[in-house]
């Protein structure tokens, strides 16, 4: 059996120690005025990256699945999410998963706990 028309919803508080980009950061190309240059087309990562949305207190974080297999590992994101910590202090991160389908009554909801530190 599996889950059909699967969402993720996933919310973590906002800190001052980490920040969740919105978007996948692309270096721009130098500029010169004697080449002309053609329009950059946007890269799979680009264009697979998740919806992050912020407000004050939270960041929420979706993506759309199809189907999701019984007890088989799926793969949330197309594209990982990026997350820049500011400080060389061991930060605990809370997500609260959020897991919606068409023939599920009542959502799944998990918390789900990951230390950055570093190496």
């Amino acid at each position: 059996s599996f889950l059909e028309d699967v969402s993720i919803e996933i919310k973590i508080k906002t800190n001052k120690n980490f920040t969740i980009r919105k978007s996948i950061y692309i270096k721009s190309r130098p500029y010169n005025p004697i080449i002309k240059t053609l329009p950059r087309t946007a890269t799979y990562d680009e264009m697979n990256y998740p919806t992050v949305e912020t407000n004050e207190n939270e960041y929420k974080i979706s993506s759309n699945l199809e189907n999701v297999k019984h007890k088989l590992p799926t793969e949330v994101f197309k594209v990982p999410i990026r997350i820049a910590a500011f400080t060389y202090d061991e930060i605990l991160l809370e997500f609260e998963v959020k897991l919606f389908a068409r023939n599920l009554k009542l959502p799944i909801i998990e918390t789900l706990q990951i230390t950055l530190n570093r190496i």
